[in-house]
């Protein structure tokens, strides 16, 4: 039997729940055992404690105080892990970015969430230098890499340092108290019909999380939890990293995910459990059976959506146990089977601290069986967003008749087991990352020669959605399909360029002028529609 991680209390006061206090705590007890494995590191619970100090007295030295917004652009890296802890001991608040951003949407996200200091990848520099003079309240960036000793200073009116120089400060915790209450995130999904929000989570929703994986998926002290998935998300930093941390597990990072690395990774770092999204199952599946395919330590894999066609096949020939749920950018997670009691391809039962229903139009729950959309609210205070970065609106709406609108479609059956059908809302999701149709819309009919557009989710191979793109064009226009991917590069996010584009004459519509998108996505694949991949290989590999 595993021995079970010398564990922080669940029932402990708030008061311990701050991430900052339970990062000492962990600290404190587990000394100088190893963390965190990234490539051929590894660092102790005590070099990540302070390294984090390191970073945060580093951050207060360039005026960031309780409260502030740093914003993070980094690959996945400790460096990124330490300015998250390092922030959350100061009282501040990170707000972590999708390193695909480009133009509009990165331009929107840093002015809307009034972060004043960015810590920056120099691989992402040429998307900062594009959207810089338009950045209203950005002030200072620290910068991961040399780039500053090996080529000029960007002519920005940022000041700029490198991350180094931060992590020179001292070691010591900065003398800062923070609640269980305070805003430890801001966490921007994609918009629908209108801008990016941003959700705001308190400390207590990470503890809360840790502490509800370590009760379902057994996390013991000897286990290894692995994830290549980016740290910008909540699944990678909080799912795994952070619940790593208070669970007195270890972290091994990897930098992405990589086909033809994953399982040696798995065996190299002898990882325990993992996080896979629908698409990543589906590309390791399809790969050649191999004599090592189970030759590994791990035995728990969380994924969602699952591919229902491959389910029990890979569990068989990998010898893992998939376990599903759901959760949200807003709450995670909500639902949840559990190793020793659950049903493939359900997301299984509310999880302790969570109601959840199915309801129909007008907010009435549905009998089991009847489609609607999932509603869920929490029992406790704090263990999920506290509402969206200056949208009230969207707030109050989202929280209709006190309970938290999901705009998923789900089922519930007789013994109270939930299963995903469908989106409510009309969102894209591509290989783990969610697509506003509203800002690919936006950045598409930006273009001088483009009348409307329209966004819509089609079939794809590796599961989830590719996205195709509708557009009228201004009379005599002689746009191209690829003229307009080559416009749509640098301002929109590469997961987010579309991998199918037809033009059309015009768009259905309602009698209202709303565009008719399920009619476009019934007969998606027509004649006039012009496929990325098959079109620009040489140039699609490249991006």
């Amino acid at each position: 039997m595993p021995e079970v991680a010398t564990a922080i209390d669940p029932l402990a006061p708030w008061t311990r729940s701050p991430l900052g206090a339970i990062v000492e705590e962990r600290s404190r007890i587990e000394g100088d055992r190893t963390f965190l494995y990234f490539r051929d590191q590894e660092i102790s619970f005590r070099q990540f404690d302070e390294a984090a100090n390191r970073v945060a007295n580093g951050l207060a030295a360039r005026g960031v105080k309780k409260g502030d917004k740093v914003a993070i652009m980094l690959p996945n890296c400790p460096e990124f892990l330490y300015t998250v802890f390092g922030a959350a001991k100061l009282g501040a608040v990170e707000v972590p970015l999708n390193t695909g951003l480009r133009g509009n949407l990165l331009q929107y996200i840093l002015n809307h969430c009034d972060a004043s200091l960015l810590v920056l990848g120099e691989e992402f520099l040429d998307q900062i230098c594009f959207v810089a003079p338009d950045l209203t309240c950005l002030e200072h960036i620290v910068l991961r890499g040399d780039s500053l000793q090996r080529t000029k200073k960007p002519a920005w009116r940022f000041s700029t340092t490198c991350l180094h120089e931060l992590m020179e400060h001292r070691a010591d915790p900065p003398a800062v108290e923070v609640r269980h209450s305070d805003l430890f995130a801001i966490i921007y999904t994609s918009g629908t019909t209108g801008p990016p929000k941003g959700v705001m989570l308190p400390h207590h929703h990470v503890f809360y999380i840790a502490q509800q994986r370590q009760q379902r998926m057994k996390i013991a002290r000897d286990e290894v939890l692995y994830t290549c998935l980016p740290l910008f998300h909540n699944n990678a930093q909080f799912i795994t990293a952070t619940t790593a941390w208070i669970c007195g597990a270890q972290l091994a990072l990897a930098e992405r995910f990589s086909v033809s690395q994953f399982w040696d990774d798995i065996r190299r770092y002898r990882a325990t459990q993992f996080n896979l999204m629908g698409s990543m199952m589906t590309a390791l599946y399809k790969q050649p059976p191999s004599t090592k395919d189970a030759d590994h330590c791990a035995r728990l894999t969380i994924a969602v959506p699952v591919p229902a066609e491959i389910y029990h096949e890979f569990e068989q020939r990998f010898h893992v146990t998939i376990v599903e749920g759901f959760g949200m950018t807003e709450a995670v997670p909500v639902l949840f089977n559990s190793p020793e009691a659950r049903k493939p391809t359900s997301c299984g039962l509310p999880i302790c601290g969570f109601d959840a229903m199915v309801v129909d139009e007008d907010d009435r729950e549905v009998p089991p069986g009847t489609l609607g959309e999932l509603v869920f609210r929490p029992t406790q205070p704090f263990s999920m967003m506290t509402g969206y970065y200056k949208m009230p609106e969207e707030t109050l709406h989202a929280f209709c008749n006190f309970w938290f609108h999901s705009g998923d479609l789900m089922k519930r059956d007789e013994a109270g087991y939930f299963y995903w059908v469908d989106r409510k809302r009309d969102s894209i999701r591509r290989r783990g990352q969610n697509i506003s149709s509203w800002e690919v819309e936006t950045v598409v009919n930006s273009h001088p020669d483009v009348v409307d557009s329209a966004a819509v989710a089609v079939p794809s191979e590796m599961t989830e959605d590719d996205l195709k793109v509708v557009l009228v064009l201004k009379p005599g226009s002689k746009l191209t399909p690829e003229a307009l991917v080559d416009y749509l590069v640098p301002r929109l996010p590469r997961y987010a360029l579309p991998r199918y584009i037809e033009f059309a004459e015009d768009l259905p519509r309602t009698a209202t002028m709303r565009i008719q998108k399920y009619v476009l996505r019934a007969n998606w694949r027509t004649p006039g529609t012009w496929e990325r991949k098959e079109a620009m290989p040489r140039r699609e590999a490249v991006r």
